[in-house]
């Protein structure tokens, strides 16, 4: 048996058709490819960036503004304590 599969792989190995270079145009073609996908991938990762941005600027806010009126609670019961 493992004369077989040795023999199918050594057949298989020396019926391999020589490896072809790439032609130019399949080498542009994955060239842009690439550049697409990564032009993607940076539009994607620069939106993401810009939401996040955006919602911590609304949760700083959200978190000022909670302050300020904690401060003005604060101050309108001391000044009814005096």
């Amino acid at each position: 048996m493992l004369d077989l599969i040795v023999m199918i792989v050594a057949k298989a190995a020396t019926d391999a058709p020589a490896s072809n270079p790439m032609t130019p145009v399949a080498a542009a073609s994955a060239i842009a490819g690439t550049l697409v996908f990564l032009a993607l991938g940076i539009l994607v990762a620069y939106a993401s960036y810009q939401r996040k941005k955006e919602n911590d600027w609304h949760v700083a806010e959200w978190h000022r503004a909670e302050a300020d009126s904690m401060k003005k609670r604060e101050r309108e019961e001391r000044d009814l304590a005096h």
